[in-house]
Formats: C-alpha cells, sequence, structure tokens
C-alpha cells in the first residue's frame, strides 16, 4: 500500500500529541502559579508600605 493512499492517523502520533499537550499544559499551570505567587507578595509588600506611612501620618499628627 501506497503511503500517499493512506488515510487517517496512527496511534503513536495521537499518543505523541497528547503527550505534548500534557506537557506544554503542566509548564503552563506551574508558570501561572509562579506568577499569582509573584502577585501576591508584590500586594502584600504596597500594603504594609500604606500602613507604616498611615502609623507615620497618625503618629505625626498626635505629636503636632
Amino acid at each position: 500500500m501506497n503511503r500517499h493512499s493512506m488515510h487517517g492517523i496512527s496511534l503513536i502520533e495521537v499518543l505523541v500529541t497528547i503527550s505534548l499537550i500534557g506537557v506544554l499544559s503542566g509548564l503552563a499551570v506551574n508558570n501561572f502559579f509562579s506568577y499569582t505567587g509573584s502577585a501576591k507578595n508584590a500586594v502584600a509588600v504596597t500594603d504594609y508600605r500604606n500602613i507604616k506611612v498611615a502609623v507615620i501620618d497618625l503618629t505625626g499628627a498626635q505629636d503636632g
């Protein structure tokens, strides 16, 4: 049988494709959680700085 006359895809091709999709999905999910963790840290640092400024303003207002 001639290769050009064959139709469809083989089981190996399907398995390789599914495996690649799985690996790429795993990498994407890992990167997503890494970025969300970094964003939460940035929010925490910003909140800390805002609280620090508020405390300084409050203590300065009571002194003066």
